[in-house]
């Protein structure tokens, strides 16, 4: 059953870059930005308004709570959206979205220096696996040499972007 959901879930994020690119040839991408968010409060809402046992009191959240939501709410997403948005009007989506897929080699250096979480081999190998995937969708440059395909990737404006917004 979790297998369908994280299929489906796959399938349906893959359309939303393309009808954010189609929507930005006709709209600003703060209002696109904005727009997306903004949609999405019902359905954070409505479970609220249903089961109000979900609420958790004010006075059981520590500061640390709020100064994560604070940062997440005013710099982190409006910054990560602007780029996204920038990225994918500027560039193809099949080259600037598979950047993401990099996103768990920072994770697994993250964890492995703050959490002292060491990967298993499969994981290291499933992340190797993504990168090298990132690699060969510019891997016509390679008669530039070994890093040819990567050079041409950092001097993209677009995947600079992407690489923001990964991070």
């Amino acid at each position: 059953m979790w297998f369908l959901f994280a299929i489906s879930s796959a399938v349906i994020y893959s359309f939303r870059g393309l009808l954010e690119k189609n929507i930005l040839k006709k709209a600003d991408r703060y209002v696109i930005g904005f727009s997306v968010r903004l949609y999405a409060l019902p359905f954070f809402i409505v479970p609220l308004i249903i089961n109000p046992k979900l609420i958790i009191p004010f006075e059981q959240l520590d500061a640390n709570f709020w100064i994560s939501v604070l940062y997440i709410s005013l710099i982190s997403y409006p910054l990560e959206t602007i780029f996204y948005l920038r990225a994918i009007k500027r560039e193809e989506i099949s080259l600037v979205l598979p950047i993401l897929s990099v996103a768990p080699v920072l994770t697994m250096i993250f964890a492995l220096f703050i959490l002292k979480e060491v990967p298993s081999l499969l994981g290291i190998c499933g992340v190797f696996l993504a990168t090298l995937g990132v690699y060969t969708l510019k891997l016509k440059h390679v008669e530039q040499g070994l890093m040819g395909p990567i050079l041409h990737l950092k001097n993209n404006s677009a995947v600079r972007d992407m690489f923001v917004v990964m991070i």
